[in-house]
């Protein structure tokens, strides 16, 4: 693009609409030579992916997907209510107050799986006068900036949408009425435009093999009435048992309740398989799950468990720690890594079976969950190992 040509383009309304708000370094970004391999799109005939091409998408969607993906922004038209402003500066405002209170105090580093978000408790302590001072600016700082901003936006003729600049908005609006779906790839970053269809009849395809089952729509509800009961008890003998998790931490999780029980199923893209293999990752997004503090405790469970097994290895970087930390001299020449990808795993046996293989890693916690008389009563037959005869999971 010659600089005649940028000239014309900035003097032209819709242009130069489309280019407000940009810094040198996003606009020296469009003008390069790099967009078109930001973004991949999908070939399901093929099973591979390529790089987009001006064909495909136009150059705000390229932008806004290959430069602007770590920093992707969900916006709507609808202004937000001053309820849920009050709302959010006041939660804010909380955890500040509670993170001064607890700042010079002894307390024991909490475990990274019982970490997540909680509802904020209010603040019901005492804290410095220039805390009070600096609580008293921020929130009303925050109160006159927002409400100032909603006022403003009500007052214009055309749609507001916040902070979300016009070339990101041309970009929404030109996905939202496409034929393509962005999904973030597996493992290489970015984007990958998938079609509508496509990703339709991948999802219906998965839903509707052997791993699920469909659940009425208006069975959440009692759903979760039904199991709230039995997940209070169990997390009663969990406090009785273990002092390294509190009440709070395993019950606050019920505060999203029955919206929180289903999990949510989205997909990332593999491109970093070679052409012929590219598939999809279903990800089943349970984050606000309403027994995420059960769910916590029994990941720590695990971890502490499993961690006396040195072939087991936690993670990624658990691999790389151990390889820079291993002496050259253990190491030969010659020796050969080998990496195997095991494909659609997932446990199988009897219950009975399973009963057996957790008491035996967890002695106390399998007490929890199904009683010391139902776990005696298994045993493993000498004949068959892989069989178990006993309660049959009752």
């Amino acid at each position: 693009m010659t600089p005649g040509c940028v000239d014309e383009l900035l003097y032209d309304r819709f242009f130069a609409d489309i280019f407000s708000q940009l810094n040198e370094r996003e606009l020296n970004w469009l003008f390069g030579d790099d967009q078109l391999h930001s973004i991949r799109v999908y070939n399901h005939e093929q099973r591979a992916s390529r790089f987009i091409d001006w064909n495909d998408a136009p150059w705000p969607v390229v932008f806004f997907l290959g430069f602007l993906h770590k920093k992707h922004r969900f916006v709507s038209t609808k202004l937000p209510s001053p309820k849920y402003v009050v709302k959010y500066v006041s939660d804010a405002i909380n955890r500040f107050r509670w993170h001064v209170h607890f700042a010079n105090s002894e307390s024991v580093k909490q475990h990274k799986s019982l970490r997540y978000r909680r509802r904020t408790q209010v603040f019901n302590r005492t804290s410095p006068p220039e805390v009070d001072g600096l609580c008293f600016q921020l929130r009303s700082f925050i109160h006159s900036g927002i409400l100032e901003g909603i006022r403003k936006s009500r007052l214009r003729s055309h749609r507001s949408w916040a902070n979300v600049r016009p070339i990101e908005l041309a970009a929404r609006d030109w996905l939202a009425s496409s034929k393509w779906a962005a999904l973030p790839s597996d493992k290489c970053g970015g984007f990958v435009l998938v079609e509508l269809d496509t990703l339709h009849q991948v999802q219906m395809s998965l839903l509707c093999g052997p791993w699920y089952s469909e659940f009425g729509p208006d069975c959440a509800e009692q759903t979760w009435r039904s199991l709230v009961p039995q997940y209070r008890r169990i997390c009663k003998k969990v406090l009785e048992l273990d002092d390294r998790v509190t009440y709070a931490v395993l019950f606050s999780s019920l505060d999203t309740g029955s919206k929180g029980l289903a999990s949510t199923l989205i997909h990332t893209v593999k491109t970093h398989k070679p052409p012929g293999s590219v598939a999809f990752r279903p990800v089943h997004a349970s984050g606000n799950h309403c027994f995420t503090g059960l769910m916590a405790w029994i990941s720590l469970v695990l971890d502490c468990a499993l961690q006396k097994y040195r072939h087991l290895l936690q993670s990624s970087d658990d691999f790389l720690d151990r390889i820079r930390s291993s002496s050259h001299d253990s190491l030969e020449y010659d020796d050969v890594w080998l990496h195997m990808d095991l494909k659609d795993f997932f446990m199988t046996g009897s219950v009975a079976f399973l009963y057996i293989m957790l008491h035996l890693l967890f002695p106390c916690a399998s007490g929890i969950f199904f009683g010391r008389r139902c776990v005696s009563s298994c045993r493993i037959s000498t004949s068959r190992p892989s069989t178990c005869a006993g309660c049959g999971g009752r």
